[in-house]
């Protein structure tokens, strides 16, 4: 008996009371890394998921949005104590006191006051440094640095003020401080990168059964959520 085999039992359960289709866990224990594999990539043509199948890694793209700009900060190229508008000439936010001391750690830490408005992701149409400046109309939550609040806007407001700082895309951002290091060959900020791999999963949902659907596009948003990458290159 493998020492996994309780977690694979575990998963397998999880798997069909949730109506999950596929996933890849790894475990990594000291210097070995177990991989293991469940279910299928999508249900139609029931390819099986691999350690190569690539996946949204959803809200997870945060922690690699964070990443990168301590990598910009590390270079001198920026710091998150800066008040955004030293950046930006003009940025604002809905409360005048906020806009004054609003740093990129507030935003990074989700204490700006500013939760919510998800309606308001950019499209294709809107670059991230103009949406960055369109919070101004989002009305706050709470009081500025009073409460944790998790905020997706904050994040695309983010991948807009490195883009404004740097001059280069955040997309370009990622794979020069994080995937190209880590030889993450496999890892996508865009939908249609990660289709082109020709081993993508494809998103579901559960109505009396199992439904592909299509994938939901996100770029402009993408510094908050839209990298999609493999359990290995994770």
């Amino acid at each position: 008996m493998s020492k996994y085999d309780f977690l694979k039992e575990i998963i397998d359960t999880e798997m069909s009371y949730y109506h999950i289709p596929g996933c890849a866990v790894a475990v990594i224990d000291r210097e070995t890394v177990s991989y293991f594999c469940f279910g299928y990539q999508n249900t139609t043509e029931r390819i099986p998921f691999t350690i190569d199948t690539v996946s949204g890694i959803g809200s997870c793209t945060k922690s690699m949005t964070a990443f990168a700009i301590m990598r910009l900060m590390d270079k001198g190229i920026l710091d998150i104590d800066t008040p955004i508008h030293a950046y930006i000439p003009g940025f604002s936010l809905y409360d005048e006191n906020a806009s004054q001391m609003v740093t990129m750690r507030d935003m990074l830490c989700h204490r700006t006051g500013v939760a919510g408005h998800d309606g308001t992701w950019p499209n294709d149409a809107v670059s991230r440094t103009e949406f960055a400046c369109r919070l101004k109309y989002m009305q706050p939550n709470a009081a500025f640095r009073t409460l944790a609040q998790y905020s997706n806007v904050m994040y695309i407001a983010l991948g807009g003020i490195m883009e404004r700082i740097t001059g280069k895309t955040w997309e370009t951002i990622l794979k020069e401080e994080i995937f190209a290091p880590l030889g993450m060959t496999h890892t996508y900020c865009h939908l249609s990168e990660a289709c082109k791999s020709g081993n993508m999963s494809m998103p579901h949902f559960w109505n009396h059964k199992l439904t592909e659907t299509p994938p939901w596009k996100i770029d402009m948003a993408g510094p908050c959520g839209s990298v999609m990458s493999t359990i290995q290159d994770m």
